[in-house]
């Protein structure tokens, strides 16, 4: 397996409101996407720190994705049952991130092309229904 891209290495949580859409998967909800992440990624020995900004509305997503000094737009965002996938552009192709989790806290997936690894992502807090550790 080849190592994360330096981009990768230089590099949550995003916080707010907590409304919840319904999921078309058995009246799942699917968690509000909206807000700033704290990323930690890792593949084998090394780990990479960024953010995610999620902007917009359902079918309207948008943001960035912060990793080190590398800043790219988010070129999709699709939220459904207890589930977040984000895909990015970046240099070698397209990032994509798989997160599951409550609507705060999530952990997951990453790939960009033959690389992939795991990422944990936490919501940034930003009232105090929101300080509950993950």
């Amino acid at each position: 397996m080849r190592a994360l891209p330096a981009v990768l290495l230089l590099a949550g949580c995003i916080s707010g409101p907590r409304p919840e859409a319904q999921s078309e998967d058995a009246g799942e909800v699917a968690p509000d996407p909206l807000g700033v992440y704290d990323l930690t990624m890792s593949s084998q020995s090394r780990v990479s720190r960024g953010t995610v900004e999620i902007r917009g509305g359902p079918r309207k997503y948008h943001g960035s994705l912060v990793l080190g000094t590398a800043a790219v737009v988010l070129e999709s965002v699709e939220a459904s049952a207890g589930m977040i996938h984000i895909r990015a552009r970046m240099t070698p192709g397209s990032l994509v991130l798989r997160l599951a989790g409550d609507g705060r806290c999530f952990s997951g997936n990453w790939v960009l092309g033959m690389q992939r690894g795991t990422v944990v992502a936490e919501k940034r807090v930003v009232s105090e229904e929101d300080l509950a550790p993950c």
